[in-house]
Formats: C-alpha cells, structure tokens, sequence
C-alpha cells in the first residue's frame, strides 16, 4: 500500500488563478462530485472572501509524474470553482441575496457598506484596482497532499464520510508552528497551569477548563489555545469581530523584534495577571457554580476585557472586596439568564423587574453573532460599570450600588423591615446597613438588610 505524505501551506487567490490559467490546477478531477452549490451559496462566499472572513482550507494533491506539479482539488471544489467563477466573470454577487444571509445588522449596513459599495454588481474585470489586489492577495490554507496518488483518494473518500473536521485553531497551528505568537500563547497556557496547580495541565486539570472558560472536549481539540489568541489580541490591539483577524495577528506576530517582541510579552503577563485574578475571585473554583453558563467563553471574554480596560484590582481592593464582588456577580448573572430566559419564552419582563444593566447585558445574548466586536464591547462595558460599581462602595461610599440592593432584597426571605416590623413593598424598598455607614458599617450585602425608605430616613445613624 502506497503512503502519502500531508504539508500545511496557505495559496493566495492569484495563485490558485495562476495555476488555472497555467493549466497546472484540476478543479475537477473523476474523483469528485459535480458542483451543487447554488449561485447565492457561491455569492456569500465571494461577498465573505471581501470582508476578511476565513472560508476553510483547501485539500490539493500534487501530481508530479510529469516533472512538474499538477494540483488536484481534493477536497473544497465547490469554494474553488466558486471563487475561480467570480475571478473569471461569470458570477456577480446581487445584494438582496447577501441581506437574506442575516448578516448581524450590529456589524454590516449591507446597503451602504464598503464591500457592497466595491464589489457588489459588479464583474471582477470592473473592479477598481485596489479591490481586485484585496481579493487577489485573500490567503486561504491549503493541505497539499505528495506521494502515492490512490493513497491521496482514498484519504478523501475516508474526508468524506467520516463527521469529523479540522477546527479552525487546529489548522492554524499546523500552518503556524515555530512561530512566536503561538508558542507565546503555548506557554501562557502552561505558566496559568503551573501558577494555579503547580504543573502543566491536561484536559482535566487545565486552568481554563476547571475555570469553566471551555470543556474538556473543547480542550482536546485545541480550543484553549484559540481563546488565549483572541484573549490575547484583545490585551494587544483591543476587541476584534469574532476570529476573523486570528490569523492576521499570527502573522503579524509571527517573528516580532524590538518594540513588538515586548509588546507581545507585555501583553501576555497582563493576560496571566488577569486571568489568575478571576480565578482567586471565583474561589479557585468554575464560573458555572457563580450562574455562568456551562460554557462562558463570551462571558470570560467581557470579563477579561474589563479588568483590562480599567486595570486589575489591588491587593487591597482583592483583600476587602473579593467575597462581595463574586457574590454580586454571580447574583448578576443569575438574574442575567432569567431574563434571557423570559425573553426566549416570548415573555415580556414588567417595568422595573430586571436592572438596566442586567437587560443591556442579557440582550447581547439573544440572536445571532454574540461575538460580534459590538456585543463583546457591550459585555466589556457593562463588566466594568459592574466592578466600578463594587470599587466604589470602598471609597467611603455610603449608598449600595443596584446590584447590591437587589441581591440584599434576594436574601430576605420574608421582606421585612430591619427598623418597623412591616412588610415592604418593592416599590418603598431601601438597602440600609445593619452598622450605619457613619459608625463605621461597610456598604457590603453582608452589612445589608430590608426597610422602608422612610425608615431609613427616620433612623439617622443609630445603626439600631
């Protein structure tokens, strides 16, 4: 039996249009099935290829018995033959079919934007010159396949009916290895590890899973690595739209020198800092036991971003602050999913129910895209509102914040006045402390309790 033998590399577009034009590229071989793609399927990959988005990588077998390379498609004809199409004038991308898509609307004005300004309606031959280098120099992965060619078929055919396919991050770091910006993301991956638990982990005790950040099965598959990418651009160069620009990064980080090489490794102690630091919040346990979903990649990402955004806490701040934080947050994002929830159920939450912020935030959790660059923003601001909030109440502040006051309401089980012995009305409630402010009581939940707010009035500072 035959071997053959697999190497990672990335052709851009003009290539694969040189290598047609040559006569040195099949599109077709009699392996492969007949195109299926329907003409608005091969518009949207055409109109994604312009935004930047990855579209998957191309499996070539290259044919070398005639003392040159012929490259076979053996697997991606119909992403081929749809881009060789448009290069070759014979598909043009209609805008009504691009909106039909669902483009997320917080990202794309798909009747204004510059890529249906540019390339809709329009033959690749009557593009402006700049747009035809942009689609020209579009880097798409390649898996090129040498060696016994009946070996390389049966390859595809075992492609074919086996469900499992290559991760984007597992493609990525094939193509990428050796390179700094991976093994920079290997080993902040390693030195989380080691801070936490003392030693590299597995899918079992890796930081990231026991944090409740991925799944073990995610982990198996290389999806640590990719949130530490995206976490780590996101210190580097701030919120980007989904993982779109990944691979742009890695390159660009490829083999940094100088200003970049600190950069890169200012960056990544910054990470380390932060996520060690939501760990300790998180009582060295998942996030899951604090209402975060099973799997909170997009709630780690705001998370992460905010403690970035206005700077990790102190020393100080970790000493008197962190029981209090994490248990409004968790109160937060309890009240977070029963929102969503509400909303899901096609209920209409009553005036006042749920916190503005609560709403703001839930919001970014329904419909499409919720890593759009937009709603991870969003998730950002809120994570810092959220945290100033609590920092706030260190500074000689006497008044909860609302997630405090709604969580000292949650407590009470029968939502009795601490000062008259009557029942309070949500509407007449006021988190008052059980040590007034004034006699040194802190605005903690802990210090919190249910009364009137005339009573509070009438009380003074008595803290009785």
């Amino acid at each position: 039996m035959g071997a053959s033998e697999i190497r990672v590399d990335a052709w851009q577009v003009s290539a694969f249009e040189q290598a047609r034009s040559s006569g040195t590229l099949i599109v077709s071989p009699e392996y492969q099935r007949r195109p299926v793609w329907a003409s608005k399927d091969q518009m949207l990959l055409i109109d994604s290829i312009a935004r930047g988005v990855p579209i998957g990588a191309i499996t070539l077998y290259a044919d070398s018995s005639q003392g040159y390379d012929v490259y076979e498609v053996i697997d991606g004809k119909q992403r081929l033959t749809s881009l060789l199409n448009f290069v070759g004038d014979k598909l043009t991308i209609k805008t009504s079919y691009i909106e039909k898509a669902g483009l997320d609307d917080d990202e794309f004005d798909v009747a204004n934007d510059e890529v249906t300004v540019n390339y809709h309606d329009r033959l690749y031959s009557d593009l402006e010159i700049q747009y035809k280098m942009r689609l020209g120099q579009y880097q798409i992965p390649i898996f090129l396949v040498r060696g016994d060619r009946s070996a390389a078929i049966r390859s595809f055919a075992r492609m074919n009916r086996s469900t499992y396919s290559l991760k984007p991050q597992e493609i990525r770091n094939a193509f990428f290895t050796g390179t700094a910006f991976l093994q920079t993301v290997i080993d902040c991956i390693n030195d989380l590890d080691v801070a936490a638990f003392g030693e590299s982990g597995t899918s079992a005790s890796s930081l990231l899973v026991k944090m409740g950040g991925i799944s073990a099965g995610s982990w198996d598959r290389m999806q640590d690595l990719q949130l530490i990418s995206e976490l780590l651009v996101l210190v580097l160069h701030d919120v980007q739209h989904r993982r779109d620009s990944l691979d742009e990064f890695y390159g660009l980080y490829r083999d940094p020198k100088g200003d970049a090489a600190k950069k890169l490794a200012d960056a990544t102690k910054r990470l380390r800092a932060i996520l060690l630091q939501i760990w300790q919040l998180a009582q060295e346990t998942s996030l899951q036991a604090y209402h975060f979903p099973s799997s909170c990649e997009h709630d780690l990402y705001g998370l992460v971003g905010a403690l970035h955004m206005r700077g990790p806490l102190s020393k100080p701040q970790m000493d008197r602050l962190g029981k209090e934080l994490i248990d409004v947050v968790s109160a937060f994002r309890s009240e977070t999913e029963k929102y969503v929830d509400k909303v899901r159920k096609g209920e209409t939450p009553s005036p006042g129910e749920f916190e503005p912020l609560v709403e703001q935030y839930g919001r970014g959790f329904l419909g499409g895209q919720t890593n759009s660059k937009a709603r991870r923003q969003e998730r950002i601001d809120v994570w810092v509102e959220v945290i100033n909030g609590m920092v706030s109440t260190l500074d000689d502040k006497s008044a909860f914040t609302e997630t405090q006051r709604r969580l000292i309401w949650a407590h009470s089980a029968d939502k009795i006045c601490a000062r008259c012995g009557e029942v309070v009305e949500w509407d007449g409630f006021h988190a008052g402390h059980r040590l007034a402010w004034s006699l040194g009581g802190r605005t903690v939940v802990e210090n919190g309790q249910v009364e009137h707010a005339v009573c509070n009035v009438s009380a003074g500072a008595t803290g009785v």
